[in-house]
């Protein structure tokens, strides 16, 4: 029963570590958190803009 209950708390403990790992990650200005930015940047970069600017950028130029 002390084995199990030992194994139990090692069980928790190592799970509250794992847990607090990964919320450091994910905080502003943690480093997943970086990389999730810069890949949304590139994205952003990657795709044509919204219809709406094409819009108003032909009308720009048409007049």
């Amino acid at each position: 029963m002390r084995a199990f209950g030992c194994a139990l708390a090692f069980g928790v403990g190592l799970a509250g570590g794992v847990a607090l790992f990964a919320i450091e990650g994910l905080r502003v200005g943690g480093s997943l958190f970086k990389q999730i930015v810069n890949n949304k940047d590139i994205v952003a970069d990657i795709l044509p803009p919204p219809l709406y600017v094409v819009e108003a950028d032909l009308e720009h130029f048409r007049t």
